[in-house]
């Protein structure tokens, strides 16, 4: 999570004023594209390899709060049922919040 926060960072800081003053120029090509073209292009690339890194992580991560859970763990998982009621209030239910005491 730092390096993507790190990487956002440094994108708001290095595509916008005053940090692009510096790569804001046409020359030299770069790939055929201007310089500050690429510049720009390349920012847009590494936040989509930075989101897909974190994608993973936090991917692989929930693989093993679900794996602890299923062992006898104490964590809840997002997504699980935990109206002890029964059924679900997303959506529109009745909006009743079960706060455990007797009605």
């Amino acid at each position: 999570r730092r390096l993507v926060f790190v990487v956002l960072g440094l994108y708001a800081v290095f595509l916008t004023w005053p940090g692009m003053i510096p790569f804001n120029r046409i020359e030299p090509l770069v790939l055929g594209l201007p310089f500050v073209l690429f510049w720009i292009t390349l920012w847009v690339a590494l936040v989509g390899v930075a989101l897909g890194i974190l994608d993973v992580a936090e991917t692989r991560a929930a693989a093993g709060r679900a794996g602890a859970a299923a062992d006898g763990g104490d964590i809840n998982v997002a997504g699980g049922n935990s109206n002890p009621g029964g059924g679900s209030n997303a959506g529109g239910g009745s909006g009743h919040v079960n706060t455990g005491e007797a009605e």
